[in-house]
C-alpha cells in the first residue's frame, strides 16, 4: 500500500515537473549558445543602438523605451556563455565569453558616456536613480531570471522566455547609468550602477552554471581534481564577493522602509488636528547616524511645549535617534492658494489610485476646515466690532483670538488635557457696570457660544510690539 502511494506520488511529480521530455538535443543547445557569445560586426552595432535607445529612455524617464532597448540588446549571449563554459568545463568558451563580455560592456559604457556628455538634459530622472542602489532582491531577480533563461534555452519550446529574462534582469539600464555617472562626474551613481550590472551578470552566469550541471550536460574537457577544486573556489569567491554587499544594502533598505512606515504612522496619528494641517514631512539621515524629521505645518502654530511633547512621543513609535523640526507660520492666504493647487492636481489625476485620491481629499477637507475657522473668526469679529461701536460706545478696543488652555498638572507624554475656546477682551477708558457687562457677554455669545469675555481698562491694552 505504501509503495503504491509512493509510486503515484512520483508519477504525479514527474508528470508536472519532468524537463527531459521537452529537452533539446544537448549538443545543438551548446552550439546555439556558442553562436550568441561572439560579439563582432552586426551584434556590436546592434548593442550600440540599444545603448543609445536605453540612454534616451533614461533621459526622458520613459519605461517603454527602456524595455524596448532591453529587448534589442544581445548582451545576454556572453553572460550565458560564461556559465555554460564553466558548467561543461570548456575553458576556451569561457575565455571567449569573458573577452566578448568585457568588450561589449566597455563599448556600452563608452557609448552611453558620450551620449550623456552631449545631452542637454542632465537631470537624473527616477528611472535612472532606480539603478544606483542595488540590493539582495536584485540578486534574486538575476538568479531566477538566469534559471528561466537556461531552462528555456535547453528546451524545444523556447517561447518568449529569453526576451522576458532580458527585461526582468535589466542589463542595459545600469550599464547606461554607469555612463551617466561618468559623464556627470557623479561617481556614486556610476559605482552603484556598475555594482548592479555586476550582480546581474554574475548571478545570471551562476544560474546558467548550476542549470547546466543539474541538466547533466556532457563536459567537454577533462579536469583533474586540483584544477576542478580551483575552479569551484574561484566561482564561490566571485559569488560571495558579489553577494555580501547586496545583503547589507537590502537590510538597510528594509530598515529604512520600516522607519518610513513608523514615521508615517506618527504623523498620521499625532499631527492630526483641525486647527493645523501637515503640508509635508521629510526624514533625513544625518552624518551622525541620526535622523531629522522635518515637518511643515500651516494653520495654528504649535507652542514649544507641544513640540517637546511630540518629540517625546517619537519614542513610542520606536523612532529613536530622531529629532523633530517643525516649520510653521505660513500665511493663511498662501495656504489657501496651496490648497487650490493641490485640489487641482487631485482632480486632474483621474487615473490615480482611488485610495490615494480619497486620502488627499480627506487632507484637503481638513485644510478647508482649518481655514474656514480662521476666516469665520476674522469675519464675525469684524462684524461684532462694527456693531459694538453703535451699541456699546464705552468699549474702545476689542481683541479676538482662538485660545488653548492646558491643565499643567495633567500634561504627560501620553495624554494632554486641553480646552479650546474663543477669547474676547474688551478695553474701555471708564468702568462698565456689571449689568452692561452681562448684556455684552450674552450678545457676544450669540456669535461665539464657546467664548470667554474679559473686561479691562484701556491702560492695560498691550502694544503690538510686546
Amino acid at each position: 500500500m505504501t509503495e503504491n502511494i509512493s509510486h503515484r506520488f512520483r508519477n504525479f511529480f514527474y508528470t508536472y515537473f519532468d524537463m527531459h521530455r521537452e529537452k533539446e538535443d544537448e549538443l545543438e543547445t551548446i552550439e546555439a549558445f556558442k553562436q550568441d557569445v561572439d560579439f563582432r560586426g552586426t551584434k556590436m552595432w546592434i548593442l550600440m543602438c540599444a545603448i543609445m535607445i536605453a540612454s534616451l529612455g533614461l533621459n526622458m524617464n520613459s519605461t517603454a523605451v527602456i524595455i524596448g532597448a532591453m529587448l534589442i540588446s544581445p548582451l545576454m549571449g556572453p553572460i550565458i556563455g560564461i556559465g555554460l563554459g564553466l558548467g561543461i568545463t570548456n575553458f576556451e568558451l569561457v575565455r571567449s565569453a569573458v573577452r566578448n563580455f568585457l568588450m561589449a560592456s566597455a563599448i556600452g559604457i563608452l557609448t552611453s558616456t558620450v551620449y550623456f556628455f552631449i545631452s542637454p538634459i542632465d537631470t537624473a530622472q527616477s528611472e535612472l536613480l532606480a539603478r544606483t542602489s542595488p540590493n539582495f532582491y536584485d540578486v534574486l531577480i538575476a538568479l531566477f531570471g538566469g534559471f528561466a533563461g537556461i531552462i528555456a534555452g535547453a528546451s524545444k519550446s523556447k517561447g518568449q522566455v529569453i526576451p522576458g529574462v532580458a527585461i526582468a534582469t535589466a542589463l542595459m539600464p545600469p550599464l547606461c547609468t554607469v555612463g551617466y555617472g561618468i559623464a556627470s562626474l557623479q561617481w556614486t551613481y556610476a559605482l552603484g550602477a556598475l555594482y548592479l550590472y555586476t550582480i546581474n551578470a554574475v548571478f545570471i552566469g551562476l544560474a546558467t552554471f548550476l542549470g547546466v550541471r543539474l541538466l547533466r550536460y556532457p563536459r567537454m574537457t577533462f579536469v583533474d581534481k586540483v584544477r576542478g577544486a580551483r575552479l569551484n573556489r574561484l566561482v564561490f569567491i566571485i559569488v560571495i564577493c558579489t553577494l555580501i554587499p547586496s545583503v547589507f544594502l537590502a537590510a538597510k533598505m528594509v530598515n529604512n522602509s520600516y522607519r518610513e512606515e513608523r514615521i508615517r504612522r506618527f504623523v498620521k496619528n499625532e499631527l492630526k488636528d483641525d486647527s493645523y494641517y501637515v503640508l509635508s514631512y521629510t526624514p533625513t539621515l544625518l552624518p551622525s547616524d541620526t535622523f531629522s524629521l522635518e515637518v511643515n505645518l500651516i494653520g495654528r502654530p504649535l507652542s514649544q511645549q507641544e513640540i517637546e511633547l511630540l518629540q517625546a512621543k517619537l519614542y513610542e513609535y520606536n523612532l529613536t535617534r530622531t529629532v523633530l523640526h517643525v516649520n510653521q507660520g505660513f500665511a493663511a492666504a498662501n495656504a489657501d492658494q496651496l490648497r487650490k493647487s493641490i485640489l487641482s492636481d487631485v482632480q486632474a489625476s483621474e487615473g490615480a489610485n482611488a485610495s490615494l485620491v480619497r486620502y488627499q481629499k480627506f487632507q484637503l477637507d481638513s485644510v478647508s476646515r482649518s481655514l474656514e475657522n480662521e476666516r469665520r473668526l476674522g469675519t464675525v469679529s469684524a462684524q461684532l466690532s462694527g456693531d459694538m461701536k453703535a451699541l456699546f460706545p464705552s468699549v474702545e478696543w476689542a481683541d479676538f483670538s482662538q485660545t488653548y488652555r492646558y491643565r499643567i498638572d495633567s500634561i504627560s507624554p501620553t495624554h494632554l488635557d486641553i480646552d479650546t475656546f474663543t477669547l474676547v477682551t474688551l478695553y474701555s477708558s471708564r468702568s462698565i457696570t456689571l449689568e452692561s457687562q452681562k448684556l455684552i457677554r450674552n450678545w457676544i455669545r450669540m456669535k461665539f457660544p464657546a467664548s470667554r469675555i474679559d473686561f479691562k481698562r484701556q491702560e492695560e491694552l498691550p502694544s503690538i510690539s510686546e
